[in-house]
């Protein structure tokens, strides 16, 4: 049995798209699927698929719109990829996943989270697994 990740290997240009789509969508939470692969003890986030935030409180929570998941999966799978998971930003908050977060993230998916601290740095990555939720490394490269 192949052992899980231990850390997330994201591009800087997948983190300078992912800090506007923030930035662009202050005061309310924005979101995009992560396509890449999973690696050696590693998930490699290789391309951002922004998505339309359909909450009703998009403030506080995020929902993607299911057409822009529909799309990003099959782009994914023409590229010979896979879907590895989701990213939101927290634009009042820290970087960290909330109780819907946490309650609503898929089994294998990661969560990256940018939180109003974040700056320019990578977002934080969490990941459901089968002992639970767990904060992964994130390294920019």
């Amino acid at each position: 049995m192949e052992s899980p990740p231990e850390r997330v290997r994201i591009p800087r240009r997948c983190v300078e798209i992912l800090a506007g789509m923030a930035r662009d969508s202050d005061p309310h939470e924005a979101c995009a699927l992560l396509e890449g692969a999973l690696e050696a003890g590693a998930v490699r986030i290789d391309a951002v698929h922004p998505a339309a935030n359909i909450a009703t409180e998009p403030r506080t929570a995020f929902e993607a719109d299911p057409g822009a998941v529909v799309a990003a999966l099959a782009q994914a799978r023409a590229r010979g990829r896979i879907i590895v998971g989701l990213w939101h930003s927290h634009p009042r908050g820290p970087a960290v996943p909330s109780e819907r977060d946490l309650r609503e993230l898929w089994p294998g998916w990661l969560l990256l989270v940018d939180g109003a601290s974040s700056g320019q740095g990578a977002p934080r990555a969490f990941l459901r697994g089968p002992a639970g939720v767990r904060e992964l490394i994130a390294a920019q490269g």
